[in-house]
C-alpha cells in the first residue's frame, strides 16, 4: 500500500507541473490570452502540486497523509466550480457590449478580498471565449476533467491512510 500511496503523490505533482507547463506553451508559443478565471485555474493547479510536492517530500516522516488528502481535495473542488463557472460562460451566446475585467493582481490591490472574489465569479463573457478545443472539449472542460482527477488522487491518499 505504501508504494501505491507514494505514486499517487508523485503522479499528482507531476501531473500538475504538466498541465502548468501545458498552460505556459499555450500563453506564450501559441499566444492564448488567459481570461481571469483562467489565471486562477492555474493558480489552484500549483497549489495542487505544491501540495502534492509536500506531501511527496514528506512521506518518509510519519506525517498527516489525511491532511494532505484533505487539502488537496478541497483544493480540486475550488479548481473545478472555477472551471464549472467557466464552461457556464462558454455556454452563454455571445454579449455585444462585452467589458472586461482587469486582471487578478489589480483586482487584489484595488478591492476589498470579498468583493474581488465575487468580481472573479462573476466574470465577463471574456472568459467564455474558446480560444482552443482539443476532442471537441474546451481548455475549461479539460480543466474540470484534470480537478475531478485531482480530487479522485486525493480520495486514494484519504482512504490509503483510513486502512491502517
Amino acid at each position: 500500500m505504501k508504494i501505491l500511496q507514494h505514486h499517487v503523490r508523485l503522479i499528482g505533482f507531476l501531473l500538475a507541473m504538466a498541465i502548468i507547463f501545458f498552460s505556459y506553451c499555450c500563453q506564450h508559443v501559441f499566444n492564448f490570452r488567459p481570461c481571469l478565471l483562467c489565471t486562477m485555474q492555474r493558480g489552484v493547479f500549483a497549489a495542487l502540486g505544491l501540495v502534492f510536492f509536500i506531501a511527496f517530500a514528506h512521506q518518509y516522516f510519519k506525517g498527516p497523509a489525511r491532511f494532505y488528502g484533505l487539502i488537496t481535495a478541497l483544493l480540486s473542488i475550488l479548481g473545478a466550480t472555477l472551471s464549472g463557472r467557466q464552461l457556464y460562460l462558454q455556454s452563454l451566446p455571445p454579449q455585444p457590449n462585452e467589458v472586461c475585467i482587469p486582471g487578478v493582481s489589480y483586482l487584489f490591490h484595488q478591492f476589498p478580498f470579498l468583493d474581488a472574489v465575487k468580481m472573479i465569479f462573476t466574470a465577463s463573457q471574456e472568459c467564455g471565449r474558446v480560444e482552443w478545443m482539443f476532442l471537441h472539449i474546451s481548455m475549461a472542460g479539460w480543466s474540470l476533467i484534470f480537478f475531478i482527477v485531482f480530487f479522485v488522487l486525493s480520495i486514494v491518499i484519504l482512504a490509503q491512510k483510513l486502512q491502517k
